[in-house]
């Protein structure tokens, strides 16, 4: 069940261990969805946002990796300071075999005139992840372009592998000193990862870089929410939205920051726009009818949650937000039915169940 976030060029790269995000979940009385691959995942519980100011944040800075001579892949990964230096790739001067290879590159000797990089873009284009990030290194390793560690970064990313994919954005941002692009999906996979910091680090350049692109400032959005840094994140959202109006995933998330912090006519309007931008896009109806229900806006909220589940059939998410809101609909008519109750200080008082 899917549940409810100063440009330095150097000549090396070191990626601290990525850890796997801690999964969290709202309490029993909101079951919220959030945008795949753009969403954010929710809190157990909130606290006071953090009030760094963004300086700060600009003063992270991004090493980029030069493959060709680096540190060993694990202890690079660990951001050992003493790791031993190592020629690469695959061989030393004396032929024998490195421990750790370049993962980025693949020695060959085939035909010149195989064009490895446009081999490797169909091969991903069909969905062949191995083979198309075989072909990728193999491009890098004649040209060292930006095109070929784009596409491995790609490949790499829908073959799960996350370490490889960042190395190969990182290195595809490295060639092309102006491209945003690899410093924004670099930056989306580190938030997969669970590594923040390094997250800010790549999407503080990209926006340096494209500052008015809506994608970097959606996911620096993101990395905010997963520091709770709520304030910092609708800033982030609402800039992405004034970038692009129609960036639905930014319009998605700021409505689920509003739900998280009791804004439930702001998430409203926000989720209002993101399903009239996403019409068929049945979690964006279960978010909308969550901030219904918290809105009071009970009809609306049923309304919601059943267009969810026309949309996608035997969706949980909504399925479960259905039923409460249609037993707290049927408490309602009883108690009405009844009349309301009275106080002990004589006022009238209606105390829903649950």
């Amino acid at each position: 069940m899917t549940t409810t976030n100063t440009h330095l060029e150097t000549s090396s790269f070191r990626l601290p261990t990525l850890s796997w995000p801690l999964t969290a979940c709202l309490s029993a009385a909101l079951i919220i969805s959030v945008v795949p691959g753009c969403e954010d995942k929710p809190f157990e519980k909130e606290q006071s946002l953090d009030t760094r100011a963004a300086e700060q944040e600009e003063q992270r800075e991004l090493p980029l990796m030069d493959s060709r001579t680096q540190a060993t892949r694990g202890e690079a990964f660990a951001g050992k300071e003493s790791a031993t230096v190592m020629r690469l790739p695959g061989v030393d001067e004396t032929g024998e075999e490195l421990l750790f290879p370049d993962p980025l590159r693949t020695p060959h000797d085939d035909d010149p005139s195989i064009d490895h990089l446009a081999k490797g873009q169909a091969a991903l284009d069909a969905n062949d992840s191995s083979t198309a990030m075989d072909l990728f290194r193999k491009a890098a390793f004649s040209t060292d372009s930006y095109a070929a560690f784009q596409g491995l970064g790609r490949a790499a990313r829908l073959a799960g592998d996350k370490d490889l994919a960042i190395e190969a954005f990182a290195m595809a941002a490295k060639t092309n000193s102006s491209a945003a692009e690899p410093l924004v999906m670099a930056a989306r996979l580190s938030l997969e990862a669970g590594d923040i910091d390094m997250g800010h680090a790549f999407i503080n350049r990209a926006i340096a870089r494209e500052p008015k692109r809506a994608d970097a400032h959606n996911v620096l959005g993101r990395l905010c929410m997963a520091e709770q840094q709520y304030h910092r994140a609708v800033l982030s959202f609402q800039r992405a939205t004034e970038i692009d109006p129609s960036f639905v995933w930014a319009w998605n998330n700021k409505g689920y920051v509003k739900l998280l912090t009791g804004k439930y006519d702001e998430a409203v309007e926000a989720l209002e726009t993101a399903v009239a931008l996403s019409p068929v896009t049945a979690y964006m109806h279960n978010n909308l009818g969550l901030a219904y229900l918290r809105a009071g806006k009970t009809k609306e909220a049923r309304s919601a949650f059943e267009e969810a589940l026309s949309l996608r059939p035997g969706y949980v998410n909504a399925t479960i937000n259905l039923d409460r809101v249609k037993t707290e609909m049927t408490a309602i008519a009883e108690a009405e039915s009844e009349g309301p109750e009275v106080g002990e200080d004589g006022a009238l008082e209606y105390v829903p169940g649950g």
